[in-house]
């Protein structure tokens, strides 16, 4: 056997391997486009500078900037579809991706996605409020509530949004932390702990769940029920559970990521300033 041919055989299980990883990227690059999320992402930044403003209503004008600039970069949503997308190819296999794309890219998939879309890009408070009034004087049928109840449970709808408003809450915490002196700074664990505890907390869960049903069936309204029982049903599957978690997770631990980013950020501004 020649040299050349040892080599050439040595990397078959590096190429193929390499390949693996280049089709499991390529794969969740179409998931993130197929369910919806990459496009979901782009309301994150508004809904991440108003909660930004609001905690930080007591800080000065500069350093609020200097918060809001470090935000605006960390939450990037072109920076967050990238890393959520490299997280899902690490965490579902080609088999359970194109599972849930053969679901998503199916007629009913579809509209179900752009229902999610157009509640996350459009969503106007004004007219949810009217529609949540519309409720009280004539609710939503046995059977549309039980479906809208299993496509919350299904979809982990309290963990992702409980888990947006810890990441918000956790960068707004690490940026202002970052910002006092370094005797007075509590540090990235006390403040995990800190916001954790605060966010997660009874209180705050019975909250989001009462929350998420009519706020579920806003996004929904236009969706006809068979698309919703269809949907509960592909979530109820083995594939698609772990599809659901696997971009939850990915999702979730990419926020987290982006919170402690500005922390560094705005501690970095602020020692290229005092220089």
């Amino acid at each position: 056997m020649t040299l050349s041919l040892c080599c050439a055989l040595a990397c078959v299980p590096l190429m193929s391997a390499l390949a693996q990883d280049d089709a499991s990227v390529r794969t969740a690059q179409r998931l993130m486009q197929s369910s919806g999320l990459a496009v979901q992402l782009r309301g994150l930044p508004a809904q991440m500078e108003t909660d930004f403003r609001q905690s930080s209503a007591l800080l000065d004008q500069k350093l609020m900037e200097t918060l809001l600039a470090a935000a605006r970069s960390s939450f990037q949503p072109e920076l967050l579809e990238a890393d959520i997308t490299a997280r899902v190819a690490r965490k579902l296999t080609l088999a359970d991706m194109n599972a849930a794309l053969a679901w998503l890219d199916s007629a009913a998939g579809e509209r179900i996605t752009r229902a999610e879309e157009l509640g996350s890009t459009e969503f106007d408070a004004g007219r949810y409020a009217q529609y949540v009034q519309s409720l009280r004087k004539k609710q939503l049928s046995d059977q549309r509530a039980q479906m809208l109840a299993a496509v919350v449970s299904a979809t982990n709808g309290a963990e992702a949004a409980l888990a947006t408003q810890e990441a918000i809450a956790l960068g707004v915490a690490m940026g202002m932390d970052t910002l006092q002196p370094p005797e007075r700074r509590l540090g990235e664990a006390t403040l995990r702990v800190r916001v954790h505890q605060a966010v997660r907390s009874e209180q705050a869960r019975s909250a989001i769940a009462e929350q998420l049903l009519p706020l579920y069936a806003y996004f929904y309204r236009d969706v006809p029920e068979a698309d919703l029982a269809a949907y509960a049903r592909f979530l109820g599957t083995t594939g698609g559970k772990r599809y659901q978690q696997g971009m939850t997770d990915a999702y979730v631990e990419s926020l987290r990521r982006a919170s402690i980013r500005v922390g560094e950020l705005a501690g970095a501004h602020q020692r290229r300033t005092s220089m």
